[in-house]
């Protein structure tokens, strides 16, 4: 017992008793800001969602009715329009004496109307009135110019149009009203103002954590071959203390995102009248996935083909991964026994472990994505005819990604630490 007391021993177990405390508290606050970040961008696409905005009747009717009603406040009558308005008055003036004219020289079948009608024509001249026309209507246009007058043709207006405008289709409004509600906004400008903020306070502090974290683990690594490696009688211990650090980093890698797909419209102008309608940060597809998301994609998908892909991801890049650092601590403890099956597993078996595929996988599929995201968009962008389209591909790998190719590469070191410390000798207890 008494060399488990020296200094080195001592000084190996402060070390990595602090690496894996602060490993720990890293990845559970990498886990609480994930939480926190996958909330905040669910409910900013919920507001900012295409079907929303640009593909949503009420957010039409609203920037219309917006444009119109200001066209509407705005007008007013010029020398000239009032030149125009009084011509078509005194044509719809002639007319009305026109029709009255012909009514009363119109036979009536009725003795008493035929009387009553003869009278007012002996004493009605309708050309002595047809002469007072312009007065007529200068009296008419003085009435409309007034202001309370004008008001009140404007409102009625107005309510006409937003009677013609009005959207019943209300799902997509409920949906947007209730995310508006939760974070206390009044409009969608300030909620975008206020999500963008935290989002992108969210997101530095996940960086800064994810790279303490792979800071901590090029550390272990680094005192693996500079000291660790020399001293035979810390092997054990280190490699105990080592795998559940991998342990901690393979959670964070599977459970954390690994790639964010974000297609938007940044911004539709439309030039209408003397003014534009406008659709800004308009997202057409998000979605933001960890391996673990997408092995219960797969799984519960319910069809055999998915359910047998997502088996073998979950198998052979996370749960083959695991069992091949258990099996290297138990050969350390056991390599004395020839047990080709130990030795096997943690000696041997790193060719069936596909956590280094996958990652090739995700960052191929990034690629991929990222090439024909930027293709779609580039047809949707116009500036042509007063149309003024703006389009933005914001997908981006995730620190997910960069902590699960950490942990690959951590675990070659791992192994390669193991294949080195077994070839000097074994170990004493």
């Amino acid at each position: 017992m008494k060399k488990y007391l020296t200094v080195p021993h001592v000084l190996t177990m402060l070390f990595f008793n602090a690496a894996l405390i602060a490993c720990i508290y890293f990845v559970i606050q990498l886990q609480k800001n994930s939480v926190r970040l996958k909330k905040a961008k669910a409910d900013y696409f919920a507001v900012n969602q295409i079907k929303c905005g640009l593909l949503n009747a009420d957010s039409w009717t609203y920037q219309i009715n917006t444009l119109i009603s200001a066209e509407i406040d705005s007008f007013e009558l010029t020398r000239s329009d009032e030149k125009t308005l009084r011509k078509q008055v005194d044509r719809a003036l002639n007319r009305f004496f026109d029709e009255v004219e012909t009514l009363l020289h119109e036979k009536q079948h009725k003795v008493k109307d035929n009387l009553k009608f003869k009278v007012i024509n002996s004493f009605v001249d309708i050309d002595k009135f047809r002469a007072d026309i312009p007065r007529f209507s200068n009296a008419i246009i003085a009435e409309i110019v007034k202001s309370e007058n004008k008001e009140k043709v404007k409102f009625l207006l107005k309510e006409k149009i937003n009677a013609m405008l009005v959207s019943k289709d209300r799902r997509h409004d409920i949906e947007k009203e209730k995310a508006l509600s939760l974070h206390h906004c009044v409009d969608i400008s300030s909620f975008n103002t206020k999500m963008t903020t935290y989002i992108n306070k969210v997101e530095q502090q996940q960086r800064q954590y994810g790279y303490v974290l792979i800071a901590l683990m090029s550390l272990v690594g680094l005192v693996w071959f500079l000291f660790i490696i020399q001293r035979p009688a810390l092997h054990t211990l280190a490699f105990i203390y080592s795998v559940l650090i991998s342990f901690a980093n393979l959670y964070t890698g599977v459970t954390l995102p690994m790639i964010e797909i974000d297609a938007r419209i940044a911004e539709l102008n439309i030039h209408l009248l003397s003014s534009n309608i406008v659709f800004t940060d308009q997202v057409v597809f998000f979605q933001s996935k960890s391996i673990y998301d997408v092995i219960s994609i797969l799984i519960t998908a319910g069809n055999i083909d998915s359910v047998f892909v997502g088996s073998l991801v979950c198998v052979f890049s996370v749960i083959f991964p695991i069992f091949k650092s258990v099996f290297s601590i138990v050969y350390l403890f056991a390599k004395e026994k020839s047990n080709a099956f130990i030795e096997y597993m943690a000696l041997k078996s790193g060719k069936w472990s596909m956590a280094d595929v996958m990652l090739v996988a995700i960052f191929m599929a990034y690629l991929g994505f990222q090439a024909i995201l930027n293709a779609q968009l580039n047809k949707l962008e116009v500036d042509h005819d007063g149309v003024n389209t703006l389009t933005t591909n914001k997908s981006s790998l995730q620190i997910g990604f960069l902590v699960f190719t950490c942990f690959v590469i951590y675990n070659l070191i791992l192994s390669e630490a193991l294949r080195r410390i077994t070839k000097k000798s074994r170990l004493e207890y």
